[in-house]
């Protein structure tokens, strides 16, 4: 029976050990998977942690195999480093160009207005998320960081005139942005479906989450 042409030869090349092969893939797979809720979003960063220990879970048995064909020495150093980091860079793979699911009309980002002269963004950042408006071009015309945690569940339309709504579900506030002598303005306009201004403006029922939405019989505004 012909030797194994591995065994008892030096590995050339970069050829780390098991345990630091082991902790790069968990601290690979922890950053995927804490990275959007590191923005300041608590929700998704706890669901994250458990992804994260889910998936340590599945690639330490896949990781025991590789162990024992390791033990034989039938893997050369780039396989061996490859194929104890396979979990996390299936998983970074699928993160980055897998499929995903789309966005809900009310939580687009970014969104063109009806006009197409001006685009809204949603952006987290500090804790917060930051309704931003910007011209075709990018360049930022408004930002407002005032009222709006990241651990709040928020949404966000247009409506036909070009004003910008949004509908905090958490707290069933109601805001709106509106252009004002070249100015974007906002206004608080009421809670859930209840007015609170005395313009008779009405939220685009497109706004709000499934469960608030109004009822046939349920009057808008005062």
């Amino acid at each position: 029976m012909a030797a194994n042409p591995l065994v008892g030869r030096k590995p050339r090349g970069w050829n780390p050990s098991t345990p630091f092969l082991l902790l790069l893939n968990g601290v690979i797979l922890l950053g995927i998977c804490t990275w959007d809720g590191l923005w300041g979003n608590l929700l998704t960063l706890i669901l994250g942690l458990f992804v994260w220990g889910v998936l340590v879970v599945l690639s330490g048995v896949l990781q025991a195999g590789v162990g024992w064909v390791d033990s034989k020495g039938w893997l050369r150093p780039s396989a061996r480093t490859a194929l104890y980091l396979l979990p996390s860079l299936l998983f970074g793979g699928w993160v980055l160009f897998g499929p995903r699911a789309p966005q809900p009309v009310n939580q687009r980002s970014p969104s063109s207005s009806p006009s197409g002269k001006f685009v809204l963004t949603m952006p987290i950042r500090e804790g917060r998320w930051i309704p931003t408006l910007a011209d075709q071009s990018g360049h930022v015309l408004y930002q407002d960081d005032s009222d709006f945690p990241a651990e709040l569940s928020v949404y966000w339309t247009w409506d036909r005139e070009g004003r910008v709504w949004l509908y905090s579900s958490d707290t069933s506030k109601v805001y709106s942005w509106e252009q004002q002598r070249g100015k974007w303005v906002r206004t608080e306009w009421g809670y859930g479906h209840t007015r609170e201004i005395s313009r008779p403006l009405t939220p685009p029922e497109a706004l709000y989450h499934p469960y608030a939405k109004v009822s046939p019989n349920q009057k808008i505004g005062k």
